[in-house]
C-alpha cells in the first residue's frame, strides 16, 4: 500500500494494530463523505495530504544522532552492575560493546541517553529491533 511505503517495516509490524485502526477510520470517513467532519474545512485532497503527512510523522523512525562518550558508556556499565542488559553476560569498561536502544528506533523509540543500554555486540545483534 502506497500510504505505508515510506515507513520502516519494523515500525509497521510493531504498530500494526494502531495503523490498521487509523486506516479504517480514514477509509470510513472518506467513504461516508465525512472526511472533514472534525472541524476541518477546505479541499479534500489538501486535507488528505495533511492527514498523510501527520500519519508519516507519527510513525517516522528517529534518526540516530547521539553517540555516547566512553565516560557515558562506563557510567551505563556501572549502572547495569557490569552486566549486559540483554544477556546478563559480564561486561567490563574497555570491552567491545554495543549501545542498544531499549525501545528500538525501528519501532519508534527515541534516540535519547535514557533509552540506551550497553550490551555485548552478539546479544544486541540477536535481540534485533525488539524492545528490551
Amino acid at each position: 500500500m502506497a500510504i505505508l511505503s515510506p515507513l520502516n517495516p519494523e515500525m509497521v509490524r510493531f504498530h500494526r494494530l494502531e495503523i490498521k485502526a487509523e486506516m479504517r477510520t480514514l477509509m470510513q470517513s472518506i467513504k461516508s463523505g465525512k472526511f472533514a467532519e472534525a472541524g476541518q474545512t477546505g479541499d479534500p485532497l489538501a486535507l488528505f495530504n495533511n492527514w498523510l503527512s501527520d500519519f508519516h510523522e507519527r510513525y517516522r523512525k528517529a534518526d540516530r544522532q547521539i553517540k555516547l562518550t566512553d565516560a557515558q558508556k562506563a557510567e551505563l556499565i556501572q549502572n547495569q552492575q557490569g552486566k549486559c542488559a540483554v544477556s546478563g553476560a559480564p561486561i567490563f569498561v574497555g570491552d567491545d560493546v554495543a549501545v542498544d536502544h531499549k525501545d528500538p528506533l525501528a519501532t519508534g523509540g527515541p534516540d535519547a541517553v535514557e533509552n540506551m543500554q550497553i550490551a555485548t555486540p552478539e546479544a544486541n545483534w540477536r535481540k534485533g529491533p525488539r524492545p528490551s
